[in-house]
Order: C-alpha cells, then sequence, then structure tokens
C-alpha cells in the first residue's frame, strides 16, 4: 500500500472538491507506453477509463474494441474496451480499460478494498 495524495477538483457547478489521484502509466504488451499521468481514484467506478487520445497515442485502434457505454461523472457515453497494462508504481496490473471520446479527467480507475481492479 502507498500513500495517495488527494488533489482539489471543481465540479460541475464550480465547487471544489477532494479527490485521490495517482501516477499511472497505460501500454500495450512489448509496445509504447504513455508518460506518466495523473488519474483519480473513483471507488464508484467499476471500470479504468482513460481518454481515447491515449490509446491512440499508443496505437490502439479504439474502434476495434468491445463497444459497451457507460454512466458517470460527464453522464453516459460509448467506451471501447481494450486489455492493456497498467502500471501502477513498481507494479504492472492488466486490466481491461474502457476508453470514451469525452472524460473530464487524464483517467479514472476503479478500486475495491483499496487495490485497482479490473474485470
Amino acid at each position: 500500500m502507498f500513500h495517495v495524495p488527494y488533489r482539489p477538483y471543481p465540479d460541475k457547478d464550480g465547487n471544489i472538491h477532494l479527490y485521490p489521484f495517482i501516477r499511472v502509466r497505460v501500454g500495450r504488451k512489448r509496445a509504447q507506453v504513455t508518460r506518466f499521468f495523473e488519474a483519480m481514484v473513483d471507488s464508484g467506478a467499476c471500470d479504468c477509463i482513460f481518454p481515447v487520445a491515449l490509446a491512440t497515442a499508443i496505437g490502439i485502434k479504439v474502434e476495434s474494441g468491445e463497444k459497451d457505454e457507460r454512466n458517470g461523472i460527464g453522464g453516459t457515453q460509448d467506451v471501447w474496451i481494450h486489455p492493456v497494462p497498467l502500471y501502477v508504481g513498481a507494479d504492472i496490473i492488466e486490466i481491461n480499460a474502457a476508453f470514451a471520446k469525452t472524460l473530464p479527467v487524464a483517467g479514472i480507475l476503479a478500486v475495491s478494498d483499496s487495490l485497482i481492479i479490473s474485470k
């Protein structure tokens, strides 16, 4: 377990709330990996969700993935599911990440019992 810093983040009405963010990277097996970026930890999320632009940057053809819908911070939207390694600290966790066309943060991480989960 490691310390997770909380950062201020405004809601749609401009009210400031504190949310936990951690530095992660996303990649493809034996291929390109993103730079580190801060993703929001969301204990209510059922999937790790990242922007489509991130998938494109590491060479994933987004719409070749399994299409689904997610409801969340930005409302209901289409997502495409792809298996990717998630780099958290020294750990690499294989997840099925959802990629969305719009996302209010650089990434959303699903959690359960203080561990990042994947479906």
